[in-house]
C-alpha cells in the first residue's frame, strides 16, 4: 500500500487555487481541505477573518487567528486522514503565511 500523501496547493489569490485543489482530490479519491475554515472552528475563524467589519484586526491577531485554524485542521483532519491511509489536498497551508 503506498504512503499517503499531503499535497497542498499555493498562489495568489484568484489564480484556481480551489478549483485546481477539488480536481485532484477527487481524482486521487483524498480528503480536500481549505485555509481557513475546513472545520468548524475553522469556518468561525474565517468569518472573523474576512469580515470587513473587523478593520482594526492587527496583524499579529490575524496571525494567531491563522495559525489556531491551521492547528485544528490539522488536528481534525489532516492527521487523522493520513494516519487511516488516505492522501490530503490543501488549499493553501502555512506557506501562505510566510507569503
Amino acid at each position: 500500500m503506498p504512503k499517503p500523501l499531503y499535497i497542498v496547493l499555493e498562489g495568489v489569490d484568484s489564480c484556481g487555487k480551489t478549483t485546481l485543489s477539488m480536481m485532484l482530490a477527487d481524482v486521487l479519491g483524498a480528503t480536500l481541505t481549505r485555509e481557513p475554515g475546513s472545520t468548524g472552528i475553522g469556518q468561525r475563524l474565517r468569518e472573523i477573518l474576512l469580515d470587513p467589519s473587523n478593520g482594526a484586526i492587527t496583524s499579529l491577531t490575524e496571525l494567531l487567528l491563522m495559525n489556531a485554524d491551521r492547528v485544528q485542521n490539522l488536528s481534525e483532519i489532516v492527521s487523522p486522514s493520513l494516519a487511516s491511509g488516505r492522501s490530503v489536498v490543501s488549499d493553501r497551508s502555512f506557506v501562505s503565511t510566510l507569503a
